[in-house]
């Protein structure tokens, strides 16, 4: 769009730049003044993160995994897992049956944890590396790390409990 103002007395017609750095600029500073978002608010990308996270949390509480194979196979059909996780999984369960026949891991490292109480999911805090803590909404000491990244357009799980997390931002046990 462009604007058809007449010529000043004397020269040529002032530039869109001149323009927008002497009217544009200071009305947008007017109108903006005071008018920033409460830092409470996160942004929809973080809110979008926290959704997804919960979600895949409480669908994985909803399934009946026998064993470690069924874990394994449950990831692997999972399109909103990043392949990085999917292979850092497996391996993991495959090497700690490998190592303890009888036994495995001895904890669930999803849920980085032997067992989860029922209830609600709540987001607690972001983490550095693009993790956050999640944790039971009646139980707020019970808390799970979770990384959400962005593949191919879409969000993908990349990290949780104990997979593909950073010691150092592994829920305190």
């Amino acid at each position: 769009m462009s604007l058809n103002l007449p010529a000043p007395l004397g020269g040529n017609p002032p530039r869109s730049s001149t323009l927008f750095v002497l009217v544009l600029v200071p009305l947008l500073r007017a109108l903006g003044a005071g008018r920033e978002l409460p830092s409470e608010i996160p942004p929809a990308d973080s809110l979008e993160r926290r959704h997804f996270a919960i979600r895949f949390v409480q669908d994985y509480l909803r399934q009946d995994l026998p064993s470690d194979s069924a874990a394994i196979d449950w990831v692997s059909r999972r399109p909103d897992v990043t392949e990085s996780f999917k292979q850092a999984h497996a391996k993991l369960l495959r090497e700690a049956r490998k190592a303890q026949p009888d036994l495995g891991l001895e904890f669930d490292p999803i849920l980085d944890a032997q067992d989860w109480p029922t209830g609600a999911l709540d987001w607690k805090m972001d983490l550095p590396q693009g993790a956050m803590l999640l944790c039971v909404r009646d139980r707020p000491d019970i808390t799970l790390s979770v990384r959400i990244v962005h593949r191919r357009h879409r969000l993908a799980l990349d990290g949780i409990g104990v997979i593909r997390i950073a010691d150092s931002l592994r829920a305190k046990r």
